[in-house]
């Protein structure tokens, strides 16, 4: 795909995420303005800062005529905005060391163009600007300058400064790798803040669409669970970086939801969504509800819980940053179901304990293996076990701004009752890809397992540079699949169920034939001569060859190479 493509379908799926998580007033912007609130939330959620979108608007936005290419601009002392010069005064009365300041400069293009230029801008100016030079700037970012003049005059003594200045677009980081002039200016602008002494850290990130799909929807998260000291040994702290505890089921539900409702984002990283007909969970609801005479962590696994941090106050209950249950969601709906179908004094008396791992950690490459060495108590599959795969997530989105659902964690859409037709499992993503670019649609037709078991040939597949064509050839093969069973076909050398047989077993085939010669452009006249000379060219090898099996046929690598000499 070319360039203008890809930065078509990246604002398509940029403006559908802004519509998705934009209160009405915000989505009445333009898309340069709303994709600068876009930009600053994402920044902050990958900070772990509590934020609102309305609220980012109106305290952090600085964008408009004569505003130094500085379209926001966030400040915070101890974790605390500051919105005026008043609360620099209120933190100084209560504060008197230790102020821990970050700044967030934040410069975003809804396009896919890094902005050099702006970079050399900012190395002219913007030291001037922290220090409190007089520049030609809106009333805005005026305000923000007097914010930090004051601050500079009230500073805690041991304070630290930190500045994060990030460059936000629609485009991809790979654009930019061996890009020396945008490397030179970042170089630049950096000898040029170098020269404030109080600035401890100077931090430029480049900020791509990828950046803010997987920042959008992570939100600062701190959640307590409380645990049951019964002895000295039934709780272990181990080298600081875990813990293993027995939690009353009730305060584990307490844990799993809000309002009594479970909390979908604390599952994010579990490779499955819960699966309601399996034995597994029908054994588990049965054990809370019959077998109230044995304590319930004696019959099942426990539950498996990564986080960025732990509190280092413990006493009845432990404080978890970002909890992520990576092992034990089937476990955690079962009780979530039990909870809720008894009433609100049994659920209080509920005495039963469940077994808890909870893990600090900040590597994904362990995280990925405590999963796959966890996760064995309902059978996976090897799709499901790459299900957190980054391009997997990122893909996900993509599909939805075409109004479809990547179903990259099983059963999660099909549990939320989204339609079925708009459901494609990461199962075809690899299917299509080898049919058309591979030209191996016997093999995509014939063998899943292994584009999903190796990871040679699964990282040969699902890497960055294929996403995009991923997804072009996703969208055309589904609109090709759905169109099949509409076309009306005059073969009389066929009976109805010999149509139906090649139109089901050979619709790989016909994908990669028609991608040969009309590549994206899906139109349906096109697609019934293609699906017209698919049925002459399987006639004519049927019977140059006696061939009286077609689902054998359709596996076929003989077959496959005829069609493609044969291709029309």
């Amino acid at each position: 795909m070319g360039t203008k493509d890809i930065n078509v379908m990246n604002k398509t799926v940029c403006i559908k995420i802004m519509n998705e998580i934009f209160p009405e007033k915000i989505n009445l912007l333009d898309d340069e303005d709303k994709f600068n609130i876009l930009s600053t939330l994402t920044v902050l959620n990958h900070n772990n800062i509590e934020n609102n979108i309305e609220d980012i608007e109106e305290d952090n936005i600085t964008d408009g005529d004569r505003d130094l290419g500085i379209d926001s601009l966030a400040i915070y002392i101890n974790n605390v905005l500051i919105k005026a010069i008043e609360d620099v005064e209120e933190i100084s009365n209560f504060i008197k060391s230790s102020w821990k300041i970050k700044i967030f400069l934040i410069q975003s293009k809804f396009n896919s163009k890094w902005p050099t230029e702006v970079l050399k801008n900012f190395a002219s100016y913007l030291s001037m600007f922290l220090l409190g030079d007089k520049l030609d700037m809106n009333e805005n970012l005026k305000s923000k300058q007097d914010i930090l003049q004051r601050i500079w005059n009230k500073m805690a003594i041991n304070s630290y400064v930190e500045l994060n200045i990030n460059i936000c677009n629609i485009g991809n980081l790979n654009d930019i790798k061996d890009n020396k002039q945008f490397e030179n200016s970042k170089n630049a602008l950096i000898k040029s803040l170098n020269n404030i002494s109080y600035l401890k850290l100077i931090k430029i990130n480049e900020r791509d669409l990828e950046f803010i799909k997987e920042n959008v929807n992570k939100k600062p998260f701190l959640k307590e669970i409380k645990f049951i000291k019964i002895e000295k040994d039934s709780f272990s702290k181990i080298d600081n970086d875990g813990y293993i505890i027995l939690s009353n089921i009730y305060d584990y539900y307490s844990f799993i939801t809000e309002n009594k409702e479970i909390i979908d984002s604390i599952f994010e990283e579990n490779v499955r969504d819960f699966q309601q007909n399996s034995s597994v969970n029908s054994n588990i609801e049965r054990s809370l509800k019959e077998d109230t005479n044995l304590d319930f962590w004696w019959l099942n696994n426990g539950i498996t819980i990564i986080a960025e941090d732990i509190g280092s106050d413990v006493n009845s209950c432990i404080k978890i940053q970002n909890p992520q249950i990576v092992n034990g969601l089937q476990t955690s709906y079962s009780i979530y179901h039990y909870m809720n179908q008894i009433k609100e004094e049994e659920r209080i008396k509920e005495r039963r304990k469940i077994l808890i791992k909870i893990i600090k950690l900040n590597n994904e490459e362990i995280a990925e293996k405590i999963i796959a060495a966890s996760n064995t108590q309902n059978s996976m599959n090897y799709a499901t076990l790459r299900a957190n795969s980054p391009i997997l997530k990122s893909l996900e989105y993509d599909f939805r701004a075409h109004d479809l659902f990547l179903e990259r964690r099983k059963s999660f859409y099909k549990n939320r009752s989204q339609d079925k037709n708009k459901i494609i499992s990461t199962d075809f993503l690899a299917k299509y890809y080898v049919a058309v670019k591979k030209r191996n649609p016997s093999v995509a037709k014939n063998r899943t397992i292994i584009f999903f078991r190796d990871s040679e040939n699964f990282n040969d597949i699902f890497q960055e540079k294929n996403k995009f064509e991923i997804l072009s050839i996703t969208l055309l093969a589904d609109k090709i699949v759905k169109n099949i069973k509409q076309i009306e076909l005059n073969k009389k050398e066929w009976t109805d169920d010999e149509i139906k047989d090649i139109k089901i077993h050979f619709k790989y085939h016909l994908i990669s034939m028609y991608y040969e010669k009309y590549k994206y452009d899906f139109n349906i006249n096109n697609l019934t001569e293609i699906i017209n000379n698919m049925f002459n060219l399987i006639s004519e090898y049927k019977n140059e060859n006696n061939i009286k099996s077609l689902r054998k046929l359709s596996t076929s690598i003989e077959f496959e190479k005829f069609m493609y000499n044969n291709l029309k």
